[in-house]
């Protein structure tokens, strides 16, 4: 399984699990108001994610020398 089919499969999931909790009523829309003040965490993650990709491509390329 490639990377970017794992991370849009936990998107979807992510999204489809928090409108069932709307839908049920177990959150308001309240709590995504005061989440989405956290939007810039969703770069940090993207940079870890680059970070770490990097990292783990040089760690196989030692290892195939």
């Amino acid at each position: 399984m490639r990377k970017s089919q794992l991370v849009w499969g936990l998107v979807f999931t992510g999204i489809g699990v928090l409108l069932l909790l709307f839908n049920y009523g177990v959150i308001s829309w309240r709590v995504i108001k005061d989440l989405w003040k956290l939007w810039p965490l969703i770069f940090v993650a993207i940079g870890v994610g680059i970070m770490l990709s990097a990292r783990r491509e040089k760690k196989i390329e030692k290892e195939e020398e």
